[in-house]
């Protein structure tokens, strides 16, 4: 179950932010960031493709602390 923090490129962090991840494999799921920019997804798979508002930011692992949108 990925948990990860989201941010802007200028640092600041992403507050109240859909996340949708792809599970390579099969399966997406979404989620919301929480006021830190933090946001946990469960699912079946442990790599994949993170989405911030509709831009993919990351693709690999989803063992990560933080991506940047």
């Amino acid at each position: 179950m990925p948990t990860f923090k989201v941010v802007y490129p200028d640092g600041s962090v992403a507050k109240n932010t859909k996340v949708n991840v792809s599970f390579d494999g099969g399966g997406m799921k979404s989620g919301i960031t929480d006021t830190r920019g933090y946001v946990t997804i469960s699912g079946s798979s442990t790599h994949g493709k993170i989405y911030v508002r509709g831009r993919e930011v990351h693709h690999g692992s989803l063992n990560i602390g933080e991506v940047t949108a």
